[in-house]
């Protein structure tokens, strides 16, 4: 039925409208779940019920204009009222600030882990761990194993520099040890003070007549410890029960400023703790320093004689440094130097660190 059809109803004496051919009311119809009056006068408004077209609907489409319009950081006017404007940088970074649902492992792993379960291998993760743990410890150990090897070549090359020079230059420098009889309570039995020589008179039976000359043969072998027995050398060296034998060893070089030669104890603990790095840039142990600096291997015709490199109960320094000046000059007995030896009192032997013409003793060449 047609809501524009409205001639087929009239109005009567009380002012009901009702249809013409039926006489019934038209508040007695409804169409569609509306009153019919509701529909009339809606209609009589210029309302009309359109039937929708299928498919979307845009509801307030924007209008874009195709002009190009620059944009600036600076405002020209206010927006809205002109009294508000955003300075502050809006995040763009999303932000959860509730606890979320972790990401679930891959199928394949889940697969592994119930294998690894039904095979009794415990948890795949434990075993993935365990394996990423023992290779980053390979890796480790390779690297430290490398880095040893090239420290190792690195030091080996630095000792053969050293050899060279020493080679070259014949006695600038020298290494000498001496080894001292000590009691058995641990003294020494003969006066030997900081630079190894010997301040008394004592008689030394290892440095006269035949024991003399036996014992700097058994130099080596001689008892670093003592024994409850009497010790025999492999040359006939005798040593008395509970007897032995402490070594001493000194590092002496030329001093060319002040022309003279320097010693230094190995023994003293300026020298372990730091005072071999003024000549050395790796520790010297004993077995470096007999195999480069030993004396005797600078001048070979010393060893017809003895040596000087190793001494018994004192050092003869006043030797040792005529001797390394002869092969650093080529000059024999043809030089003239000043000797200071010390004595047992004031003038006993001492190092000196910072001004050499303190040192005693001291053989200084002119």
């Amino acid at each position: 039925m047609s809501f524009s059809d409205s001639s087929q109803f009239q109005v009567d004496e009380v002012g009901v409208m009702r249809h013409k051919r039926t006489g019934n009311s038209w508040a007695d119809k409804v169409m569609d779940g509306v009153d019919i009056d509701l529909t009339m006068y809606w209609e009589n408004c210029g309302y009309a019920y359109i039937e929708e077209e299928a498919g979307e609907e845009i509801i307030g489409e924007r209008k874009i204009s195709e002009e190009i319009k620059e944009t600036s950081k600076v405002w020209e006017k206010g927006r809205g009222e002109g009294r508000f404007k955003r300075d502050k940088k809006i995040p763009q970074k999303k932000t959860k600030k509730y606890p979320t649902k972790p990401k679930p492992t891959h199928s394949w792993h889940k697969r592994l882990s119930k294998m690894a379960i039904e095979l009794d291998m415990g948890s795949i993760a434990s075993h993935t761990e365990e394996k990423a743990v023992q290779e980053i410890g390979d890796f480790y150990d390779d690297y430290h194993e490398e880095k040893r090897i090239l420290e190792e070549e690195k030091k080996e090359n630095y000792w053969e520099g050293w050899a060279q020079k020493v080679k070259e230059n014949p006695g600038n420098y020298g290494f000498v040890s001496v080894k001292c009889l000590t009691s058995p309570d641990g003294f020494s039995v003969h006066d030997i003070d900081a630079a190894g020589v010997k301040r008394d008179n004592m008689f030394d039976i290892y440095n006269e007549g035949r024991e003399g000359r036996y014992i700097i043969k058994d130099w080596d072998n001689l008892p670093s410890v003592w024994t409850e027995d009497v010790w025999q050398g492999p040359r006939g060296t005798f040593v008395d029960p509970e007897f032995s034998f402490r070594r001493y060893n000194f590092f002496t070089y030329w001093d060319e400023k002040n022309q003279m030669y320097i010693w230094k104890s190995m023994y003293k603990h300026s020298w372990q703790c730091g005072g071999w790095r003024e000549h050395f840039d790796y520790y010297p142990n004993i077995q470096v320093m007999e195999d480069i600096f030993c004396l005797d291997k600078q001048y070979l015709p010393w060893i017809a004689i003895g040596t000087l490199s190793k001494w018994i109960n004192g050092i003869e320094w006043h030797t040792v440094w005529s001797r390394m000046d002869e092969m650093r000059t080529g000059i024999i007995n043809g030089r003239e130097m000043k000797w200071v030896g010390g004595d047992g009192w004031e003038n006993r032997s001492r190092e000196a660190n910072y001004y050499p013409m303190t040192q005693i003793p001291l053989m200084r060449f002119s």
